[in-house]
């Protein structure tokens, strides 16, 4: 999973994936980063989603192909907050996106995550460790040196 999220991250000129446990890694994407993916408008879905569009949806599902995707968004303050996930795998999504508690724990289920420890798998494979995309923008520089940077192979 993370040679192939560092994959998505070199062709389209993004900032590298950080490692997670179990092989598997998590690409931070802000404003800047969707904006290098997308042509304004795009067609957010809202609700409880901020940054979720028919966009970013349409690239999960085509880049799904050779290794499940999990998109997360989590907004929260003090505790209190939402949580929203969509997956995808196989060039296919995964249900519908999911909001509410446990959102982001039943999408990684959906895609077979999984890693040792204790506690639900956003803490197991190490999502717990990055309070925002700041935190992972920087694991990525701590840990750019075990990164390749070869073109994807093609299905």
């Amino acid at each position: 999973m993370l040679e192939h999220v560092t994959g998505i991250a070199i062709e389209h000129k993004l900032d590298l994936p950080a490692p997670l446990n179990g092989g598997w890694a998590f690409l931070a994407l802000d404003d800047s980063d969707l904006d290098k993916l997308f042509s304004p408008p795009q067609d957010f879905l809202g609700g409880d989603f901020i940054y979720l569009s028919q966009q970013l949806i349409q690239f999960l599902i085509e880049n799904s192909s050779a290794s499940p995707l999990a998109y997360i968004e989590t907004d929260y303050f003090g505790g209190v907050g939402t949580q929203g996930a969509l997956a995808c795998h196989k060039a296919a999504q995964i249900g519908e996106p999911l909001t509410g508690r446990d959102a982001i724990n039943a999408a990684l289920a959906s895609i077979g995550a999984n890693a040792s420890g204790g506690g639900d798998l956003f803490n197991r494979i190490g999502l717990s460790s990055l309070r925002n995309n700041e935190d992972a923008k920087e694991a990525n520089q701590q840990n750019s040196g075990t990164y390749v940077d070869r073109p994807r192979r093609s299905s």
